[in-house]
């Protein structure tokens, strides 16, 4: 996974690395961002007068969860091109998601977390770009957020340019099996604690 900006307090630009348990989404800390351990965690267990965090949609931080956003796709999608993937051809579509289509479709169990966490980032569209295979396989997914319209990362002091987050995300070896074994307990900040301090 890629992203891009926001700059300002961290340079996460580049190549980010994650692991995805099912609880809890690791990742390492890029270089120039300046965290007491090697590797930070977002909580997927929303809800529960847990942290504000663990309410914010996964867009990012749990590919899975990215596409679940798929769902909310308007009928408006235009065709960009043709691309190879890791050696795979692609068409490239752009599109943007209707977030209350999102929450029409989401599961019932999960409608009032996702309407807190979207309503925290201040989304009523998403902006997307898919590479899809000639099997209908997802390959590519970008999605650009702008956070100054979030109650919780707008930063005031900043350009609205400047506080775009853009996230690459590329699915590839379908059908590998995996064994996810999650960083040390002392390697691991959670990433509210790394915010409030």
């Amino acid at each position: 996974m890629a992203n891009s900006g926001p700059p300002g307090r961290a340079d996460l630009s580049g190549p980010v690395e994650l692991l995805v348990d099912g609880r809890a989404t690791y990742i390492k800390a890029p270089a120039g961002m300046p965290a007491p351990t090697p590797w930070f965690s977002i909580s997927l267990e929303g809800g529960g007068g847990q942290s504000p965090l663990s309410d914010l949609p996964q867009i990012g931080s749990d590919p899975a969860a990215g596409l679940a956003y798929l769902r909310g796709v308007s009928d408006d999608v235009e065709e960009i091109g043709s691309d190879q993937m890791r050696g795979v051809a692609t068409t490239h579509y752009r599109a943007v998601v209707n977030i209350g289509e999102v929450l029409a479709e989401a599961p019932p169990r999960d409608r009032d977390q996702l309407r807190h966490g979207l309503r925290m980032l201040g989304l009523e569209q998403l902006p997307m770009d898919v590479w899809l295979d000639a099997e209908g396989l997802l390959r590519r997914q970008v999605t650009a957020i702008d956070l100054s319209q979030s109650e919780f990362f707008a930063d005031p002091g900043r350009p609205a340019a400047a506080q775009e987050l853009v996230t690459t995300v590329e699915f590839y070896d379908f059908g590998t099996e995996v064994d996810i074994t999650p960083p040390p307990a002392d390697q691991v900040t959670k990433l509210e604690d790394m915010l409030n301090r």
